[in-house]
């Protein structure tokens, strides 16, 4: 069974939130209800788009392995609207 946990959903104004599961083969998958686009860190640093001035933020495409005690934060962004909150989680 996948473990599923889910970020808190702000305003309508902002995007919705980013969903995080952890698949069978311990794969971590991100998404997000309105097909925004997913930006991520695997360093526990803050999630920007790639303009946005962290080296450290990548876009998220396909599902990837962490490591255990791997702090993941992801925040999704849809053009016109403000990015949704956070979501983090340390990988157990």
């Amino acid at each position: 069974t996948a473990m599923k946990i889910v970020g808190i959903n702000a305003e309508s104004a902002r995007t919705d939130k980013v969903i995080l599961t952890i698949d069978n083969l311990g794969r971590v998958n991100l998404s997000c209800p309105t097909q925004a686009d997913i930006y991520f860190t695997t360093d526990g640093s803050f999630p920007t788009t790639l303009d946005g001035g962290n080296p450290q933020s990548q876009i998220y495409s396909t599902p990837f392995s962490a490591a255990s005690g791997t702090t993941i934060r992801a925040r999704a962004y849809t053009s016109g609207k403000t990015g949704s909150s956070v979501l983090m989680q340390t990988t157990i």
